[in-house]
């Protein structure tokens, strides 16, 4: 199951470029039941990976703008240090809890402003 798991993530991640994370995430704590901080680690790292892929798929789509992707970039390592710092003083129930009211509203977010 897990080989289906990670196929599906594979795709998501270069279909949508999102929700694979949080598709993996669920797999990983509420079906194999991984403690949750060892999940989104685990998520993070397949992920980056993916994404790197990915990106090297997309560049044929559209015309780049490196400097800001490095500026991106950076930033992104910077937030997500801080985040990594974050999220091991909180408890599983509480990381679970933000996360799904962030994509919950994302969702209504999107929903009606449309995109």
């Amino acid at each position: 199951m897990i080989y289906v798991v990670s196929f599906l993530v594979g795709i998501l991640n270069g279909l949508f470029a999102s929700g694979a994370g949080q598709f993996l995430v669920f797999y990983l704590i509420y079906i194999l039941k991984t403690e949750t901080h060892k999940a989104r680690a685990l998520s993070v790292s397949v992920l980056s990976i993916s994404s790197i892929i990915s990106i090297i798929g997309y560049k044929n789509y559209t015309n780049v703008n490196y400097l800001y992707l490095l500026i991106i970039f950076f930033i992104a390592i910077i937030s997500s240090y801080l985040g990594t710092k974050i999220m091991k003083n909180l408890r599983a129930e509480i990381i679970n809890l933000i996360s799904g009211i962030l994509i919950v509203s994302l969702t209504i977010i999107r929903f009606f402003l449309g995109g």
